[in-house]
């Protein structure tokens, strides 16, 4: 006697159906490229404020995504030749509301943010097995770690972040969701962090914390 198969309640099934048409649309070429040496997001502010590979932190408005562009040269996919990982990272432009560390390391009042990974080219790139930062929404106000901005490599210059802290009212939330804490500790924490080492603006390339590479 054949056993009876078990039912499929209606949101289950739905899913199962939505799955399997997602699987059937995907390109035959489509690639998923993980850059497991991205690392964790702090996991304390304390952390956060005091690593030194992090010489700008501030306050900061987003204004609008661009579009997810390769780290090669005019924002297309590396050549074989590249020397470091091939990534996709999408462009945030943020306004500035306040810098709480390196403001000798900023040239402007808006700046772009590099946040990892995106899709392009049938490509998706995600930054580890880890939670990254979420790509934010315009509006959003952010407390932002960042390496100075700099041109790695595609023609863009950009910040990376090391840490993000997204501001509701007076509570700055991890992006991780790790933890939260009052906006007016978290910049406490900072104004009595570390001295962090200078960089120049627009030269050079990421620190190690930006991809798991040398810099």
């Amino acid at each position: 006697m054949q056993r009876a198969k078990p039912a499929i309640s209606g949101l289950a099934a739905a899913a199962l159906a939505i799955a399997v048409l997602a699987a059937a649309c995907r390109p035959a070429d489509s690639e998923t490229i993980r850059l497991d040496g991205y690392p964790a997001p702090f996991e304390s502010a304390t952390d956060a404020a005091n690593f030194v590979g992090t010489p700008v932190v501030l306050l900061a408005t987003v204004q609008v995504a661009g579009e997810p562009r390769w780290n090669g040269p005019g924002g297309e996919r590396p050549g074989s030749d590249h020397p470091g990982p091939e990534y996709i990272w999408t462009p945030v432009t943020a306004s500035v509301d306040e810098v709480l560390r390196g403001a000798d390391l900023l040239g402007t009042p808006e700046l772009t943010v590099r946040f990892l990974g995106g899709s392009k080219d049938r490509v998706t790139v995600l930054p580890s097995d880890l939670d990254p930062a979420p790509l934010p929404a315009s509006g959003a106000r952010l407390v932002l770690f960042l390496n100075p901005p700099v041109d790695a490599g595609d023609g863009l210059v950009a910040a990376t972040p090391n840490h993000v802290y997204t501001v509701d009212g007076a509570v700055a939330t991890a992006s991780n969701a790790s933890h939260s804490i009052a906006l007016a500790e978290l910049v406490s924490l900072v104004d009595a962090g570390p001295a962090s080492p200078t960089a120049e603006i627009g030269a050079g390339t990421t620190t190690s914390t930006a991809v798991g590479g040398s810099g």
